[in-house]
């Protein structure tokens, strides 16, 4: 559910909340999130791949049981 959603989501690092919730929520790029975080792209994508996959993880465990 939405709470358990959240609770999972605050397990993240501030960094791949932040691209996620921006990339997501609020419509950018991954090259505009760049621009606005003034960090690499490479560093950009990082983030948001290892925070999905963490998210996955967990939602896949929690649906599990």
């Amino acid at each position: 559910d939405g709470q358990h959603d959240a609770q999972h989501a605050e397990r993240l690092s501030a960094d791949q909340r932040q691209c996620i919730t921006l990339a997501y929520a609020h419509g950018l790029s991954h090259g505009e999130l760049a621009q606005h975080l003034r960090e690499p792209l490479g560093t950009v994508k990082t983030w948001i791949r290892r925070g999905l996959g963490k998210l996955k993880g967990w939602l896949e465990r929690s649906n599990a049981t």
